[in-house]
Order: C-alpha cells, then sequence, then structure tokens
C-alpha cells in the first residue's frame, strides 16, 4: 500500500481541450498565493492540450511549483481526474475547477477542520464572481462585496438531496486519498464525475460537511468553454442514479431513512 504524506494537500483540477487558458493560468496563479502551500497541483487533461498551454504546465517554472500535467487516455471528466488522481501522494485531496481562485487561506482552513472535526468530504461557500470583477489578484478579491452561496454545513443535511444535488459545491471540496481512492476513484458520472464519486464515498460511510465561511471565488457568467450538451447531462444524471442505486441509497428521504431509524 502506497504511504502517502500526513498532513500534505494536493490540488486537482480537471481541465479540457475546450478550457480557456487565461482561466486555468489564473487559478494556478492563486494557489500560488496560499497560506497553507499544497505539494502538488495536478492538472489533469481528458486529451493533450493546446502545445504552448502544454510547454507553460511542462516548464521549469510550473515545475517548481510543484504542478503535474497529466493526461488521460480516454476523453471524459472522469478519466481525467481518475488519471490526476492516480499521482497524488498526499493524505488530502483538494478539488478545484480552472477559473475559480480559492480564498488565500482556504487550504489551511480546510486542513485545520480536518484535525477538530470527523469528516472525510470538506465542501466550503463560495462567493460568486461576475465578468465585471477583478480577479487577478485573490487578496485583492477580499474586500469585494460578492454574492454568497452556501450548502448545508451538517452531514445528515448535505446528504439529505443525493438525487438532486450534489453534498458539496463542485470545485470546494477536500477529501480523505484514500477514502477517494477505497470508493474506486473517478470512473463515471460525466460531468458530474465528482458528485458521482461522493455518493460512492457516501455510501461506504465517508461523512460530510461544508463550511459556512466563503472559501472559493467561483464565476458564474463567464465561458469556460462549451457546456456538456442536453444528453451528456442526461447521461451524467442516469449514471449518478445507477450509482445511488448500486450504493443502496434512497433518492429521495435518505437522510431520514438512514438516521431515523
Amino acid at each position: 500500500m502506497e504511504q502517502l504524506q500526513p498532513d500534505a494537500v494536493t490540488v486537482l483540477m480537471g481541465v479540457s481541450t475546450t478550457t480557456p487558458a487565461d482561466l486555468i493560468s489564473t487559478t494556478l496563479a492563486s494557489l500560488a498565493k496560499q497560506s497553507l502551500r499544497p505539494t502538488r497541483i495536478i492538472v489533469a487533461a481528458d486529451a493533450r492540450l493546446h502545445p504552448t498551454l502544454e510547454k507553460q504546465l511542462t516548464s521549469p517554472e510550473a515545475h517548481s511549483m510543484g504542478i503535474i500535467y497529466t493526461v488521460a487516455d480516454e476523453p471524459g471528466p472522469a478519466a481525467a481526474l481518475d488519471a490526476g488522481l492516480a499521482h497524488v501522494d498526499t493524505e488530502y485531496t483538494a478539488r478545484i475547477n480552472p477559473g475559480d481562485i480559492p480564498h488565500p487561506d482556504r487550504l489551511r482552513r480546510q486542513l485545520d477542520t480536518f484535525h477538530q472535526r470527523r469528516v472525510d468530504i470538506l465542501g466550503t461557500a463560495v462567493m460568486e464572481l461576475d465578468h465585471t470583477t477583478d480577479a487577478t489578484d485573490p487578496v485583492s478579491l477580499l474586500a469585494a462585496d460578492l454574492s454568497v452561496r452556501t450548502m448545508p454545513s451538517s452531514h445528515n443535511e448535505a446528504t439529505r438531496r443525493l438525487g438532486r444535488r450534489g453534498p458539496v459545491i463542485d470545485g470546494t471540496a477536500m477529501a480523505r486519498t484514500t477514502a477517494m481512492r477505497d470508493a474506486g476513484g473517478y470512473r463515471g458520472g460525466g460531468h458530474e464525475a465528482d458528485r458521482d464519486l461522493w455518493v460512492r464515498m457516501i455510501g461506504a460511510g465517508a461523512r460530510v460537511r461544508n463550511l459556512p465561511t466563503p472559501l472559493t471565488w467561483q464565476r458564474i457568467d463567464i465561458g469556460t468553454g462549451p457546456g456538456p450538451s442536453r444528453a451528456d447531462r442526461r447521461a451524467a444524471s442516469r449514471s449518478v442514479r445507477d450509482t445511488l442505486d448500486e450504493q443502496g441509497i434512497p433518492r429521495k428521504g435518505f437522510w431520514r431513512r438512514l438516521f431515523g431509524r
């Protein structure tokens, strides 16, 4: 069994050939300003990216930042993320999406919570960015008046409607790497690959929490590349429903049945 570095964090970001390069660069630059520096930053692609971007991601400067660029053998978000997860050698894996900007203290605060609480998947609230906001410097965003989106903080409430939504906001989660792998890693779910994995982890007994403090700035009204088609969205929903059934998790009233016995 691989020995993971204790109390260390790897950031995992999935990208595709349609992801704008400037969004990837913005997120990578913001990660360099974390008060708790991640051990690695894995940029996981589902196909070869533009040569110029690949050159940047494999440059000596990128190497000094701890950036690892991986390419999956097949297309799709799950394949990309699973290829990236295979390179994680730390106790914790933090997810982020291209274009999102982590609060400078996000990783440290999440790691502190793992030390203080019984938790396996930990999300946060988000501050919502639009195209009018200068997002080049995460420190400057601290004083910005932005809309905040929250998620239920307790395990019971966060897992209440797994048939309709994920237990955490995409791109805010930090999870125990061993629990992610024990649940099978990323294996399906289309653009809901994270949700599919969280469901399997919860079915195996993982505990979920969400911090009410917004620790990620998330873009809401700019293009991050073509979104999934209607057929892809339906396929992703079917995949998650199949996973819920596989885990024996009712699509409705899950928390009542599980904790109301």
